[in-house]
This record gives structure tokens, sequence and C-alpha cells, in this order.
């Protein structure tokens, strides 16, 4: 059997829902899992043992995984709870915000934002994606920018699971704190008008508005040749051009100096999958998904169907010269020219380093976190034996895609950073 520092030069790097997916289904000694869409066989992870099979244990068991090894003075908090990970992710946003100002004063700034851990990944299916903890992480977020934000989800549907949610937990909080204050007062009272916490809720504009700018968007919505792949091309092939700016809405009244909004994209609308498909997404934009005057930014949550990237592509064309766009663990693939700009303000990838070729079943599989905090390098960080993470690498941002290094240069990095302490061993 050979061990870990035999096997270096064959390694697999995967993220660790991966892990405990393969896991949760191949309970035996061997599995077969998906690596760069190749069917490959390997021993299951010592680490993964470590903790149950059962799947209603696997986030605790990652976020325990992360814990143990995380070193706070060099990689900031763990951001496995909203409020730990908007802390996080709001320095990075002030850096770059005060950069951007500094360097052109310019107030249109487009920002991604990637917490890949299985909770926050949308891709990662409806049994470890929570919709709602990634919901509460941008109003963390919003709650921590200056201004009023409207935070967009993906349609109606979403949009009344994520408040019913919250307005129940908000109702459950009042009710624990009134009895608190005193028994006499009536436990059950129900939500004053439009507010629940910082969340404002405008009455939506007059449908005259409305039809004005669904038709300000159609006009600039010009169908030309496709520029990306065929499979998306008719979500694709349109590009907005020259769109001007309505005239200003009067700020609202009575809302929180700082505040944010929960809308949705697309609402209820039956979105075609044919030659209409552009047209029906403009108009639920429209009609759903326009910004308040007085609303300086915009995020944009777990974007990643082609719908979303015509609604994305519409709103940042229609209002990129204006508002700060950040897009949290959005997919767009590929991605389209209105975001060529943007940049990766903060990013956390966990992952898990295997032996492709047979390893020392009982050998300490390393851990491995990619990240990056703006204005900071792209950084790996490895666990090896379980001892902490420390840095292992790092990229300049302006040498990697957007969203960070390849697979291949993670495990290029992986495999130095064994060798070399193979070699002070």
């Amino acid at each position: 059997m050979k061990s870990w520092s035999q096997a270096l030069l064959a390694i697999s790097v995967v993220s660790l829902s991966d892990a405990f997916l393969s896991l949760n289904v191949c309970r035996g000694g061997t599995k077969v899992h998906h690596h760069y869409h190749e069917r490959r066989r390997h021993r299951t992870p010592s680490l993964l043992r470590l903790y149950s099979d059962e799947e209603s244990d696997s986030i605790d068991a990652m976020r325990r995984l992360l814990e143990s090894s995380w070193d706070t003075n060099t990689m900031g908090q763990v951001p496995t709870s909203p409020v730990a990970a908007a802390d996080e992710a709001v320095t990075s946003l002030n850096n770059a915000i005060a950069d951007e100002t500094a360097s052109n004063g310019s107030k249109s700034r487009i920002f991604f934002i990637d917490i890949l851990l299985p909770q926050y990944d949308i891709r990662q299916g409806s049994k470890m994606y929570d919709e709602v903890l990634a919901t509460e992480f941008c109003i963390q977020l919003a709650k921590r920018t200056n201004g009023h934000t409207e935070i967009l989800l993906r349609d109606e549907q979403t949009l009344a699971t994520v408040q019913r949610v919250l307005a129940a937990r908000e109702k459950k909080q009042k009710m624990a704190s009134d009895e608190e204050e005193s028994d006499d007062e009536d436990d059950e009272s129900d939500d004053e008008g439009d507010v629940v916490g910082n969340v404002y809720e405008p009455k939506p504009p007059p449908t005259s508005d409305v039809e004005s700018f669904r038709q300000q968007l159609m006009s600039g919505w010009e169908k030309g040749k496709s520029e990306l792949d065929s499979d998306r091309k008719d979500a694709e092939e349109a590009t907005l051009l020259n769109v001007k700016e309505p005239a200003d809405e009067p700020r609202e009244s009575n809302v929180p100096q700082t505040s944010f909004r929960l809308a949705s994209m697309l609402g209820s609308a039956k979105i075609s999958t044919g030659a209409d498909r552009s047209r029906d997404v403009l108009q639920a934009v429209a009609q759903n998904a326009k910004p308040l005057e007085s609303e300086d930014t915009i995020i944009i949550l777990s974007a990643r169907s082609p719908e979303e990237m015509i609604a994305v592509r519409s709103l940042v064309a229609h209002y990129g010269a204006t508002k700060t766009f950040i897009l949290i663990n959005c997919h767009l693939q590929p991605t389209p020219r209105e975001l060529l700009s943007a940049q990766t303000l903060y990013s956390v990838q966990p992952l898990v380093a295997v032996p492709m070729q047979g390893g020392d079943d009982d050998a300490f599989s390393p851990k491995i976190v990619v990240m990056r905090r703006y204005p900071a390098d792209w950084e790996i960080f490895i666990d090896s034996d379980g001892q902490g993470f420390e840095l292992a690498g790092s990229f300049a941002a302006s040498r990697v895609e957007k969203k960070g290094p390849s697979i291949k240069d993670i495990a290029d990095c992986v495999k130095n950073y064994l060798a070399s302490r193979r070699t002070k061993q």
C-alpha cells in the first residue's frame, strides 16, 4: 500500500461536499468518484471516516473539519455562520470600494463573493444548500454596508419561502423579548405594517412606471450573433445597448438609514424556453427587480440559470454605472461581458486531497482551503498532518481567472508543499 509521500505525483483535489456525498453513497472500501469529468476509483479518505455516515451529520462534520484546523490569525474568522462570514466579507468589500474610489472616483462597482461551503453553494443541491442561511448572509452583509440595499433572489417561490421563515423567527424572537419585559403583555402580535427588523417593503411603483421601465429595457435589447456557448445561445445572443436611466424617483420617507429590501428577479412569471425567453425575462425583471432610486447596492444571490443570466446582464447594463453590484455565489458560465470588469473580493473554497492511485488507508488526507481576502492575493492553506492550516502558496489575482486558480494549479501547489515537507523530514 502506497503512503501519502509515495503518492505525491498522483493526487486528486475534491470538494468536501463531494467527498462526504461519495462516503454516504458508497459505504464500502472502494468507491467511484467523479473527477474532472472522468470516473476514477480510490479508497475512502480516512479523514472522512472520522465522522458519521448519516447525511444529516454531514454539514456539522464539515464545519468541525474546518474549525479544527483554522488559523484565525492568518485566515480571519471561520465563515460558517452568516454573521462571521459577513464580518470577513465586508472588510474586503470596504477595501475594494476605497481603492476603486481612490483610483478613478467612480461609483460603478461590480464584485464577486464566493463562500463555497455546501450550505451556501446552490450547486450542492437541496440536501445541503440552505437558501435561508444564504439569504441571511446577504442580509448581514447589507446591514454592514452604507445606504440601502436590494437583495435579489431567483423567483417569487424562493422569496416567499425565505420571507416566511425569517418572519417566523422574527416573531418568535419578539415574543420571547416581550415575555422577558412583562408577563402581562400579549405574547401574540402580528408584524406591523411591512417592516420586519431592518427589512422595508415600500409600495410597488405605479403600473405606468413599471411599463415604462419595461419598455426601456426592451428598447435596448438587441438580438445579434451568439458570442457564447451554443447550449446558452438563446439566453446569450441578446445584448443591452445604450439604455438610459429613468428619471429619478423621490427618496422614500421613513426608511432606516441603513436598510435592505428582499425581492426577486423573475417573480412568478412563466418563462418560455423558446425564442420568447429573453422577452419574458426582461418583462419579469421590469416588474420585480427594478431597484429604488435610494438603493445604492444590489446583491444578487446564487444566480446560475440561463434565465438568471439574462436578468443579471440586463440589470448590470442598466445600473452598472450608478450602483454597486455584489454577486454572491453566482455561477454564470461563461462569464458575460457585462461582468468582465468584476473582481472577486472574498472567496473561501474548502477541498480535500486524496491519492488517485491508492495510499495508506490510515493516512491523514490533507485538508485545503483556497481563499482570497482583498487586497491580498489568492492563497492556498493546507493542513497535511492535523496540526492546523499553513500557507502553502499564493497566486496573484492578476494572473488567474476571476474565480481563482485552476484545480490543476491548486493540485500542483499541494504536491509541491507535500514534497517540500517530505524533504525537510
